[in-house]
């Protein structure tokens, strides 16, 4: 059994997306900036997913463009579809997360054709 251990901070985006009130891009800034602070190293920042059914996370190109960088920080997204990783990586080619879905029916009510997406 290995004794590593790794935390990720994923509030950014996962604790954001149900939230009613729609948060900021600077202070979504500013809640990644504290987590790098306190010391967090690995953190999911968003998800590129269409607004309609998560309007938190509409702001996810700028939020990519604004965000510190740093060599030592590595940086997610969450995927859910080809589109979705066309946006990243025009804005940011540090950082991605591919969702794979386990139902072709599921995924297809939402338009999430993973089938679709290639990376080399």
């Amino acid at each position: 059994m290995s004794s590593y251990g790794e935390i990720r901070e994923i509030y950014p985006r996962d604790g954001l997306q149900s939230k009613e009130k729609i948060i900021a891009t600077k202070d979504k800034v500013a809640l990644i900036e504290k987590a790098i602070d306190v010391g967090h190293r690995r953190i999911k920042v968003t998800s590129f997913i269409n607004p309609k059914h998560v309007p938190q996370m509409a702001d996810a190109e700028e939020l990519l463009r604004l965000f510190p960088r740093s060599s030592d920080m590595t940086y997610t997204c969450l995927l859910m579809n080809y589109r979705g990783f066309e946006k990243m990586a025009r804005k940011a080619k540090d950082c991605g997360v591919i969702f794979i879905i386990a139902g072709i029916s599921f995924g297809r009510g939402r338009g999430w054709y993973l089938h679709r997406l290639v990376i080399d």
